[in-house]
């Protein structure tokens, strides 16, 4: 094995950009096939585009991207059981509100002091 390893991107970039054959970027990659390097080179792509998206994500945005996690998490079983997926998202809109109460009652409850014994007069 070589002392170091080439990233997809950069083993990938040798192969197809600077003409390499595979046999001579593949001992430098720790990958058996060009295959599994390639979906390696994918998934790092895919992961950078999210990364990207979620930093050109502003506050309200990420606000509702929580929102419909939760409806998903709270009511997901009934909306696939329910409803037709060109739904879903209608759903989704009147389901926030509810979930957006339900956080403020959470919020109220953790705010008040249970701990506090009253006094029987």
């Amino acid at each position: 094995m070589s002392e170091f390893l080439l990233t997809p991107q950069q083993a990938i970039q040798r192969w197809l950009v600077q003409g390499l054959d595979q046999d001579d970027v593949l001992p430098f990659t720790g990958f058996r096939s060009i295959y599994a390097l390639y979906e390696a080179y994918m998934e790092d792509q895919e992961n950078w585009r999210s990364i990207q998206r979620d930093m050109a994500m502003t506050a309200a945005d990420m606000e509702r991207e929580d929102d419909v996690r939760e409806v998903w998490e709270t009511f997901g079983d009934y909306m696939r059981e329910h409803l037709y997926p060109a739904e879903y998202d209608d759903e989704i809109n009147r389901l926030i509100p509810l979930i957006k109460k339900r956080q403020q009652a959470q919020r109220v409850a953790a705010s008040k002091h249970f701990g506090r014994r009253r006094q029987c007069n």
